[in-house]
């Protein structure tokens, strides 16, 4: 799906194919904090293929079931946003000169994205 929006391009890509490490598949399967995403680890909270795990780093794909206390996990897709910043704005989180980017977009965990060099 793209949408345009005031010089802004969003593109979702809805099923992508993945591998990548467990916590990082929690994190962005929830809204759990990284701390969270460990302990819930570390307890055995979370299965994959229906057998608990306590690796961090135990490898997953689209063909695993995760899940958390039960509740199969879904993680959110990727989002890449295309952007024609005005002068004097930073491609940065934080500046405390200039705006950055992220004060220019109306997104929900702008924390969540990673700004590409260019």
């Amino acid at each position: 799906m793209v949408k345009f929006n005031a010089g802004l391009l969003l593109i979702y890509y809805p099923g992508y194919h993945y591998h990548m490490r467990l916590d990082r598949f929690v994190s962005k399967s929830t809204e759990l904090t990284q701390q969270q995403v460990s302990d819930c680890i570390a307890q055995a909270y979370v299965s994959v293929n229906g057998v608990a795990v306590t690796d961090e780093a135990t490898q997953v794909h689209e063909n695993n079931l995760v899940q958390l206390n039960g509740q199969r996990l879904v993680p959110r897709p990727f989002r890449y946003l295309l952007l024609h910043k005005p002068q004097q704005t930073l491609c940065s989180n934080v500046d405390g000169v200039h705006p950055s980017v992220f004060s220019l977009l109306d997104i929900e965990r702008p924390q969540s994205f990673i700004l590409p060099g260019v």
